[in-house]
């Protein structure tokens, strides 16, 4: 981690942006919003949430005269007191008289998801032009290229193959993979870049070699209907573009990994639908375990983290005796906080959408590709993921 810090702090210094290059007269909270979205994608949630509840003071703070037009709907506010109101005590009625696993702390749970509303607050309030977005989003970028350097370190040192799954500095592939793909989205269609462009080549080249290297299909499902939307809403040169793209990549690499490549097909994309595989039973297994826990607890769920303890009261057998969440967003949702809870958090984000004056396209791919991958991961609570899809909600 501090190795990946260094690097990010010395690509910055080298593309000769500062944190002062940002328009907005916030700069404060701004140097802590990309220390969330860089050095504290690994960090403690609650030491992240601290750090975001000084975001926002900091925000409140130093904003001499606040414009209406910069803070969110009031409906839009109301709800997320109304989610937040129901998250707190749903989890206190549930948890009053019932032991948890502290490993799964529900509380810790309920903090973190209430302080991505305090974020999304803070992003709003700070009212950011398009540039100080983009550049926000560059800068944040620029730390995948020392997550690429400590995953690639980290396969010199194990002495592992090429192709193996990789991590880098994340405790899961697959959140590496996510990860990949969201900075890959972020950057791949903007045609005008602050950074230096060739940084910001190497940021999408570097993301969409680790999303390969992650070896996750969550994240190969999300830049496939990225990319699916991004060639649906382009001009027909545009289209030809990304085709001829497309096959010069695919060639190239076939040449370059033929062996690789051949084997990750047989491990990773055939066995997605052979229920002989552990990962793809364990999936379906999952699913119907959520969906027989929700059955029988549908109104109010059965609290934040509350997964593991249930699922040992059914019938099921999975590989890993450790999985803390059914592998799918919504059914994890549906789970936890009841058909009330998931009602009253979409309805949140539907409201937040409709009432976005920006529109920004890109953005919009970006958060239609978090809801794709929320099919098969973790979406609302998982942070080094999470925190982006509130950064895009934001900017949207």
């Amino acid at each position: 981690m501090g190795l990946c810090a260094l690097i990010y702090v010395l690509l910055l210094i080298f593309n000769r942006k500062r944190c002062f290059s940002f328009v907005s007269g916030n700069k404060v909270s701004v140097v802590m919003i990309l220390y969330l979205l860089t050095i504290g994608l690994t960090v403690t949630p609650t030491v992240n949430a601290v750090m975001i509840v000084i975001v926002l003071l900091s925000t409140i703070f130093q904003k001499k005269k606040m414009n209406r037009n910069v803070y969110m709907s009031r409906g839009s506010f109301i709800l997320i007191l109304l989610v937040s109101t129901y998250l707190i005590l749903n989890t206190i009625i549930i948890y009053s008289n019932k032991k948890y696993n502290p490993e799964f702390n529900p509380y810790i749970g309920l903090i973190e998801m209430i302080t991505y509303f305090l974020y999304f607050i803070a992003l709003s309030i700070l009212d950011l032009s398009e540039r100080d977005r983009q550049l926000l989003i560059e800068d944040a970028s620029i730390y995948l290229i020392g997550v690429f350097i400590i995953g690639m370190l980290g396969i010199i040192d194990k002495e592992a193959a090429l192709f193996g799954r990789m991590s880098a500095i994340f405790r899961n592939p697959n959140l590496l993979g996510v990860y990949s793909a969201i900075i890959f989205a972020l950057n791949f269609q903007y045609s005008h870049s602050i950074i230096s462009k060739r940084i910001k080549l190497m940021i999408i080249g570097l993301s969409f070699i680790l999303v390969l290297l992650s070896q996750s299909r969550v994240a190969w499902i999300g830049i496939m209907v990225y990319f699916m939307m991004v060639f649906f809403k382009s001009n027909i040169n545009s289209k030809l573009k990304y085709i001829l793209m497309t096959v010069m990549l695919s060639f190239i690499m076939l040449i370059i990994f033929k062996d690789e490549i051949l084997y990750l097909f047989q491990t990773r994309i055939v066995t997605a639908f052979n229920m002989e595989d552990f990962s793809t039973s364990d999936r379906v297994g999952l699913i119907k375990a959520a969906l027989d826990i929700y059955e029988d607890h549908k109104f109010f769920g059965t609290g934040i983290r509350s997964f593991l303890e249930e699922v040992k009261k059914y019938r099921y057998s999975f590989w890993s005796l450790h999985v803390m969440h059914p592998h799918n967003a919504y059914l994890e949702m549906l789970q936890s906080l009841g058909l009330a809870g998931f009602l009253l958090y979409l309805v949140t984000i539907v409201n937040i959408l409709i009432h976005k004056s920006n529109k920004d396209r890109n953005f919009i791919f970006v958060f239609i590709m978090f809801l794709a991958m929320g099919l098969l991961n973790r979406l609302f609570n998982e942070y080094s993921t999470t925190i982006f899809l509130w950064t895009v909600l934001a900017f949207i």
